[in-house]
């Protein structure tokens, strides 16, 4: 059961973006208005995920 998506060495590798100060404004005003589409929206864009990617992960 399960894998290992988990584990301590692929946490470890995990790509954190940061982001910038017009981007934390950004998320801040969204998050004042409730805009969670427009949320998911740049979290995607954060991470660069492409359109084919975030349709595979809207799909799930």
């Amino acid at each position: 059961m399960g894998g290992d998506a988990g584990n301590a060495d692929n946490v470890k590798n995990l790509k954190i973006p940061i982001p910038t100060p017009e981007i934390e404004l950004q998320m801040e005003t969204l998050l004042k208005n409730k805009d969670y589409e427009a949320i998911v929206r740049l979290v995607y864009e954060l991470y660069g995920r492409s359109e084919e990617e975030i349709g595979v992960i809207d799909s799930i």
